[in-house]
């Protein structure tokens, strides 16, 4: 891969994951001037809406899944030409036919392994 595809691929995943983490800090500011826990002033079908944060269990499972998306892009390839700090790669990556694939599982399948 060429070196302005791997900084291409690297910069929108880590701009993804940035873009998530700011969204979420942005909806947890809150934006509306209504203090937190008062009426919204909407209603449908006689049901009010009241100005309440996400919920506390809700806001740390985004930001473990934002951490857990960094530590596996540093883990794992994911990043362009970055190969990971475990270094894994396909056990089929070197195989590009069909015919390729079927000999290579006939061989692991005489040697038993």
């Amino acid at each position: 891969m060429s070196s302005f595809w791997s900084i291409w691929i690297s910069v929108i995943t880590l701009g993804s994951i940035l873009g998530c983490f700011l969204l979420l800090r942005w909806c947890l500011s809150n934006q509306t001037g209504v203090k937190e826990g008062e009426d919204m002033h909407h209603e449908f079908d006689g049901i009010i809406e009241i100005n309440n944060q996400l919920p506390k269990w809700w806001t740390y499972l985004f930001y473990i899944c934002i951490a857990w998306g960094l530590i596996y892009l540093v883990l794992y390839p994911g990043l362009g030409n970055f190969k990971g700090l475990l270094n894994w790669q396909s056990s089929n990556q070197k195989i590009l036919s069909l015919e390729e694939s079927r000999a290579a599982i006939e061989l692991v399948k005489d040697n038993g392994v």
